[in-house]
């Protein structure tokens, strides 16, 4: 064979050969460049943009005081006769001796009179011809003696010594239900007084109530013809009977201000 033709054919098939080689690497090459830039590229392999802002840091709700407790029940102090004691304004606690576990706000100018021994308590304001209360509110426990309230205040309807103003009425004083009589006391010029004993004149004796005070305590009006409130309630199991009196004069705005106390009535314990 002719040497330049030999040659020529070796360079043909070496050409030849390096066109082919140079085909499979850029075949080789263009599936990775693909998907690389479908991995960068294609919206659908991206996580989703959020649709709404990010929620700001969530913060701790500001701490609520807590109830303060129930104002502690002040102590009623024990008094003994006859023009008391100024009580300061507050929730108080009936004496214990009273056997009624009862509360009660007092205001302002109310005088209290406790004394264990004649079982005598009671709240009163005024003064009468002795320059004691005479506008009074006196608490008795009546439990036992008599089996209810509408019974008590039927007797009391019968006191010789007092005028009935009416029939008695049923009531619910802070809750509490039961019945009560207004009353006058009838005059009584016989009695004169005795400053010394603070007996002022023109009283009205009334011995119904005495059986519910110690033996030997005589129970009085405190002015003459005074008018007197008398109701009876069902505390429990128990009956509170609370003996209301002022001047006539002065009655009704008494029993305003009385009802001031006496709507506030509660058990305390």
């Amino acid at each position: 064979m002719n040497r330049k033709l030999f040659a020529f054919a070796l360079l043909t098939i070496f050409a030849a050969l390096l066109l082919e080689a140079c085909g499979r690497a850029a075949v080789a090459e263009s599936p990775m460049s693909a998907v690389t830039a479908t991995v960068v590229l294609n919206p659908s392999a991206m996580p989703p943009p959020p649709t709404t802002a990010p929620s700001p840091p969530t913060e701790e709700p500001p701490a609520t005081p807590s109830a303060a407790p129930e104002s502690r029940l002040l102590s009623i102090p024990a008094v003994n006769c006859c023009r008391g004691r100024i009580l300061a304004r507050g929730p108080y606690a009936a004496p214990p001796w009273l056997g009624l576990p009862l509360a009660f706000e007092v205001g302002e100018g109310w005088r209290v009179l406790n004394e264990e021994r004649a079982r005598l308590f009671l709240l009163g304001r005024g003064e009468n011809a002795q320059n004691n209360p005479s506008q009074i509110i006196t608490f008795i426990d009546a439990t036992g003696a008599i089996t209810s309230p509408e019974e008590f205040i039927a007797a009391v309807q019968t006191i010789p010594q007092l005028t009935p103003l009416g029939g008695p009425v049923s009531v619910a004083i802070a809750g509490f239900p039961g019945w009560q009589l207004d009353a006058v006391a009838k005059p009584n010029s016989e009695e004169k007084g005795d400053p010394s004993a603070d007996i002022p004149p023109g009283i009205q004796y009334l011995p119904f109530f005495q059986q519910y005070f110690a033996p030997g305590f005589i129970w009085s009006t405190s002015s003459p013809e005074a008018r007197v409130r008398t109701a009876a309630l069902r505390v429990g199991e128990q009956t509170l009977v609370l003996y209301m009196e002022a001047p006539a004069a002065e009655f009704e705005q008494f029993i305003l201000d009385a009802d001031t106390i006496l709507w506030t009535l509660r058990p305390s314990d």
